[in-house]
């Protein structure tokens, strides 16, 4: 795992801004954990866990750690790709100068 993963593009930043992802990421972060953990853990359909993680996995926010095989059933295990995320400053002044032009008259 890396120490830090710098996201340096605004689709990425997109994608971890969303506080759903967000609470994903930090659930994985504590443990590994297939869909459908996260979908019993958090009360939620595992076609709504999947979509999120399938957008984090695009972006390399996390990744298939492992997989397990129990009764013909392959169950992915998803971690994050780094310990920590951290944002490049050309990102935010890129995202702070788009915002204002949109709200400029």
């Amino acid at each position: 795992m890396k120490k830090c993963l710098i996201i340096n593009d605004i689709d990425v930043l997109k994608s971890v801004s969303n506080p759903f992802r967000l609470d994903l990421i930090r659930r994985l972060f504590i443990e590994p954990k297939t869909g459908q953990m996260l979908a019993d853990e958090m009360q939620l359909p595992r076609s709504k866990i999947h979509y999120h993680l399938n957008i984090l996995i695009t972006h390399g926010i996390i990744k298939i750690c492992y997989e397990k095989k129990i009764k013909n059933i392959i169950h992915k295990y998803y971690a994050p790709t780094a310990q920590s995320l951290a944002v490049d400053e050309q990102i935010l002044n890129y995202a702070i100068n788009k915002q204002r032009k949109r709200h400029e008259p």
